[in-house]
């Protein structure tokens, strides 16, 4: 009995050493983070005017929040906080202001939290962006042409945008206008106060919001878990609904309208009040 007891501790042992060296690999190849303190130690390591032209920006984080602010003047200037400037690389090539910043963030038990940013000046131009992000709010005060977003955590706010590609595991976005607009998140709500041409929206877990739209072409929104409202719909829309569980309400629906706005939703309801 007690050879047979010894070896199921034995056993038990031997599977937790397991768990425990695959947790501390898995801890030192991400960005996880356990902190329990409040103190910051990060910094101004970057402070530059960029004089060179360029028509297009791309930025590639692991984890940092991104602010893009309009400069006073023609003034092009970019701040960056951290802890140092190791994994950090901006330079203009081929008209593009690349940015780079890709250290990871390895905190376990005892560590200061280390609040990452970029705050980008610019004068108002429609820029083209891109941005490949781990995690961090990516947020702007100006107005962009087309912008290409991929991120896993974080939310997004944009003031304006021609043309945006968003795709967002979890995180909210929030836009005032879009002139079309193609979303994929997994996890958080997506806002619009106004669209103008098209939209082709996919989230698994959260709500619809919109507040104008109008079409140039068939659009389409569909939502697994979540309900989708819109307050202000142009008359040349009709919108062909399918509701697995939840209620549709449609004050108008024009079925000889020229464009067409196809929502679904597995579990949710479907809100227009046109």
């Amino acid at each position: 009995m007690n050879k047979s007891a010894n070896i199921v501790k034995l056993s038990i042992l031997s599977v937790l050493a397991l768990i425990l060296i695959g947790l501390f690999i898995v801890l030192l190849t991400s960005d996880i983070k356990f902190n329990f303190t409040t103190k910051s130690n990060s910094k101004l390591v970057f402070d530059n005017n960029i004089t060179e032209e360029f028509n297009k920006i791309d930025i590639d984080t692991k984890s940092m929040d991104i602010k893009f602010e309009q400069s006073s003047d023609d003034t092009v200037n970019i701040k960056v906080y951290d802890k140092d400037d190791k994994n950090l690389s901006v330079k203009v090539e081929d008209e593009t202001l690349q940015i780079s910043s890709t250290g990871k963030n390895v905190c376990v038990f005892f560590c200061f939290i280390n609040k990452k940013e970029i705050v980008i000046s610019l004068p108002q131009k429609y820029y083209d962006l891109i941005v490949n992000s781990q995690s961090g709010d990516i947020t702007s005060k100006i107005d962009f042409n087309n912008v290409n977003i991929s991120t896993k955590s974080g939310d997004i706010n944009f003031n304006k945008i021609d043309s945006a590609d968003i795709k967002v595991i979890s995180g909210d976005i929030d836009i005032k206008e879009v002139n079309s607009l193609n979303c994929d998140s997994k996890s958080g709500d997506l806002t619009i106060k106004n669209i103008n041409n098209y939209i082709k929206a996919e989230t698994t877990s959260g709500d619809i919001r919109i507040d104008n739209i109008k079409l140039s072409s068939d659009s389409s929104i569909k939502v697994t878990s979540g309900d989708v409202k819109i307050k202000s719909a142009d008359e040349n829309i009709y919108f062909n609904t399918k509701v697995t569980s939840g209620d549709v309400k449609i004050n108008s629906n024009n079925r000889k309208a020229e464009y067409e706005l196809n929502i679904k939703t597995t579990s949710g309801d479907i809100i227009v009040n046109n």
